[in-house]
């Protein structure tokens, strides 16, 4: 069996998240490093998907930390909703690395395969459907209510194929 992690693996989003902190603060017309932006932001995700109990869904945790972010800048006045949007809109409009059906169509045939990532259901399915590609399973976060590096969104993926 295979399991595949979905964006930077078969989805080409290496840029998304600075982009979007570029974009976010051009739409906010704030004058700050992106780069850095972008790095505090990025901190407080992570910190959050190992701590956040009970689990929530991946865009609200986005959106606050999103809001954090923009606190730790000194800014009170910002529209997270849409800001969060321009992310959503470009993680949901992520293509397929070039060479993702290439390589991994073959190995579709010849192993069981699934895709384990930290995501929440509806950006999945609309860039799935974009591959073109059905593995055997998909296990997001929002499915199985854990992020990575967690083990229960593992587990679930092991047990799924009785591996566990």
């Amino acid at each position: 069996m295979l399991f595949f992690d979905a964006f930077r693996t078969l989805f080409d989003t290496f840029d998304t998240h600075t982009d979007a902190a570029r974009m976010i603060l051009a739409h906010e017309k704030l004058d700050f490093d992106y780069i850095e932006f972008h790095d505090k932001w990025d901190e407080l995700i992570v910190e959050r998907w190992r701590t956040d109990e009970p689990f929530r869904l991946l865009w609200p945790i986005f959106e606050d930390c999103l809001k954090d972010t923009f606190e730790s800048y000194g800014v009170d006045k910002y529209d997270s909703a849409a800001d969060i949007k321009i992310w959503f809109d470009l993680v949901a409009a992520a293509s397929p690395f070039p060479e993702t059906a290439a390589v991994v169509e073959p190995l579709i045939k010849k192993y069981r395969t699934a895709i384990v990532s930290n995501s929440d259901n509806v950006e999945m399915k609309l860039c799935l459907d974009r591959l073109g590609l059905e593995f055997d399973a998909v296990f997001t976060s929002e499915d199985v209510r854990s992020y990575k590096p967690r083990q229960e969104i593992f587990t679930a993926a092991l047990s799924h194929f009785d591996a566990s």
